[in-house]
């Protein structure tokens, strides 16, 4: 064994004994070296040798059928290999949930380009817990709703949207009536069952689009986007009655709900927003309570 041919053995031994995967091409886009971790990735069952006699128009079908966007890995892998420099970090979310993160080395030698590396990692675990982490930091540990600060991110982030595209925006203000008279009568554990449960009613009522936030104490915030003020008032309505209907094992009483609704106007920033809802919700409770009241 030549002394190249004995560096490539080495090299190739290491890289059985990592754990991300390393496929190696040479200037003509040949496949030169790969490891199993490689192949096991990818889902490719066949062993180390036989994927060295693979064409690369092969390797590239094969793998770009487990992204979700096939199109993207395709266009970014052809503007990777183009620049011909070094690339970190890149993530790319899989068909079936997972997210690899993708790093290419370009390989010269004195000026001349002799070929590149690719090195996949299965970054899933730290994905999902990097997600975790950001919901709980994200959401209201009673209610699972967002707190206030990542609502109003959310509140800003629809009226940009509402202004560019011209559609219509509401939202709900939810406050509970009389909700201190709970905790003072039952206790603070059944105060946090009646905020827990008229929550999960809410969550359970909501489409996927729409924002669901604790604004403070008992009071909440129902973002509702690409939606009027005749459909939230009617959704309002619904949440009202829903709620009320709610039975708690440590709050004998039944608990009812006043509720504001305003659809954004383009003329107004997210405080003035905010503001219309809240006195639209005050209105409510100067009515009598448990009723549904709209923005002028």
């Amino acid at each position: 064994m030549n002394q190249m041919n004995l560096m490539t053995f080495r090299f190739a031994t290491i890289l059985e004994n990592v754990n991300f995967g390393v496929m190696v091409e040479n200037e003509k886009r040949e496949v030169i070296l790969v490891n199993r971790v490689f192949l096991e990735m990818f889902g490719i069952d066949m062993s180390v040798d036989d994927f060295m006699s693979v064409s690369i128009e092969t390797v590239v079908r094969t793998a770009k059928s487990i992204f979700a966007d096939e199109d993207y890995f395709i266009d970014r892998k052809d503007s990777v290999i183009e620049g011909k420099e070094v690339v970190l970090n890149e993530e790319f979310t899989l068909k079936d949930g997972r997210v690899f993160e993708r790093d290419y080395y370009p390989v010269f030698n004195e000026g001349t380009y002799l070929g590149h590396a690719w090195i996949y990692r299965d970054i899933s675990d730290r994905k999902d817990l990097e997600n975790k982490l950001f919901e709980l930091a994200v959401t209201d540990e009673l209610t699972q709703a967002y707190n206030r600060r990542r609502f109003h991110e959310e509140l800003n982030r629809n009226i940009e949207m509402s202004r560019r595209f011209g559609t219509a925006l509401s939202v709900i203000m939810i406050d509970l009536d009389c909700f201190k008279s709970v905790n003072d009568r039952f206790g603070h554990e059944a105060g946090d069952e009646v905020l827990a449960s008229i929550s999960s009613s809410i969550f359970s009522g909501k489409r996927k689009v729409d924002i669901f936030g604790r604004w403070g104490g008992e009071e909440f915030l129902l973002l509702l986007p690409g939606t009027g003020i005749d459909a939230a008032a009617g959704l309002a309505e619904r949440l009202r009655v829903k709620i009320s209907s709610i039975s708690y094992s440590q709050c004998p009483e039944t608990v009812t709900a006043s509720l504001g609704v305003a659809q954004f106007r383009d003329t107004e920033e997210d405080n003035g927003f905010i503001k219309r809802v809240d006195d639209a919700l005050n209105m409510a409770k100067n009515q009598g309570r448990n009723r549904v009241c709209r923005a002028q």
